[in-house]
């Protein structure tokens, strides 16, 4: 009787270790899939040189150093553009994200509740590939092998843009 004892005692734990394993497994978050590696950032630590422009309400969704997602490396495959990267590294990452069509392609209207006009008429969202704002839209790039795509939140467009 006692062996049975210690025996059933053995088992639950077992199955007790094994539960933990399991739930730390789907805790992980999901990486993106891909054949090629780039980096992903979004930052919008611009906002704290314009808070007085910032939307009261918004203040909660800026972290304090500004990184909503700090430089992660992510995969692609070929032809996927900066739009499809950082709409599936949001969706995986469960972080807000909305766009729309324009007459220009996707246009990035917000992330994470912070939307274009939340500080400053002419805030908005606009990327950098490799340290240089883009010349195209953000689904007319195609990514190449090592990008580093930067997602950043601009106030003022002609100061914000210097730096």
């Amino acid at each position: 009787m006692r062996k049975m004892l210690v025996w059933k005692r053995l088992v639950f734990a077992a199955v007790v270790v094994c539960m933990l394993f399991a739930g730390l497994a789907a805790c992980k978050k999901e990486q993106t899939t891909g054949e090629y590696a780039c980096k992903l950032a979004i930052d919008c630590s611009k906002i704290w040189d314009h808070e007085a422009d910032l939307a009261e309400e918004k203040k909660e969704y800026v972290p304090e150093d500004g990184m909503i997602l700090a430089e992660t490396e992510v995969y692609f495959d070929e032809g996927d553009t900066a739009y499809d990267l950082l709409s599936k590294v949001c969706e995986q990452q469960k972080i807000h994200m909305d766009a729309e069509d324009s007459a220009y392609g996707k246009y990035v209207k917000g992330i994470a509740q912070i939307y274009s006009g939340d500080c400053g008429e002419l805030s908005g969202w606009m990327f950098q590939v490799n340290g240089t704002y883009a010349d195209v839209g953000c689904d007319a790039y195609e990514l190449q092998e090592d990008d580093v795509i930067t997602w950043i939140f601009i106030c003022d467009y002609e100061a914000d843009m210097k730096n």
